[in-house]
């Protein structure tokens, strides 16, 4: 036998274009495997607690300055419809939605019509320095251990509860949203 010093091809090798139409193929699949699971972690099942009671919880009450004994705050006081705003200064869609709350807050104040209170788990330094840049006058509670989140099934943030004045929740939003939608959602609530 002679060696033949011409190029061959290695046994069971692919023929040239199947393989890039294959790694496509590969490619193609792990996407859409990706994207499906990106879609369900974006959009997490709404908590089921839509014409139930919401559950109640006490939080202490950040200010924009520490507080030896800082006031708590129970949710929800059942006397007014309620806006219950889940959030974090790092959570971009969040921080759009701020603007929003705080002038509902503000309305809220002047009217007397409803409450408008907001929870984070976040770190408290970070809140407190958004607070101030922001100007954000709205109450912010602190859920240290995530029992609020946990009672109201909060998986991801911006989520919005607007509860009646007899404190059943009567919709779940999430995501930032329209202050007409909110303010109509209130006033519904408040029937």
């Amino acid at each position: 036998m002679t060696a033949d010093s011409s190029p061959t091809s290695a046994p069971n090798a692919e023929p040239s274009g199947r393989k890039p139409a294959a790694i496509i193929a590969v490619g193609v699949a792990f996407a859409l495997v990706f994207a499906a699971i990106g879609l369900r972690q974006t959009t997490p099942p709404p908590s089921g607690l839509e014409g139930k009671m919401a559950p109640t919880f006490a939080l202490p009450l950040l200010t924009a300055t520490p507080q030896p004994e800082p006031e708590r705050v129970t949710v929800p006081s059942k006397s007014r419809p309620t806006l219950l705003h889940f959030w974090g200064p790092s959570c971009a869609p969040c921080v759009e939605h701020a603007p929003v709350v705080a002038k509902l807050h503000a309305e809220g104040v002047k009217s007397g019509a409803y409450d408008v209170v907001t929870v984070t788990a976040e770190d408290v330094p970070d809140v407190r320095a958004f607070m101030r840049e922001k100007k954000h006058t709205y109450p912010v509670l602190y859920d240290a251990d995530g029992r609020a989140h946990g009672k109201y099934f909060v998986s991801a943030i911006p989520v919005d509860f607007i509860i009646d004045k007899s404190g059943a929740v009567l919709r779940e939003l999430r995501g930032p949203r329209d202050i007409d939608e909110l303010k109509e959602l209130l006033v519904q609530a408040a029937k």
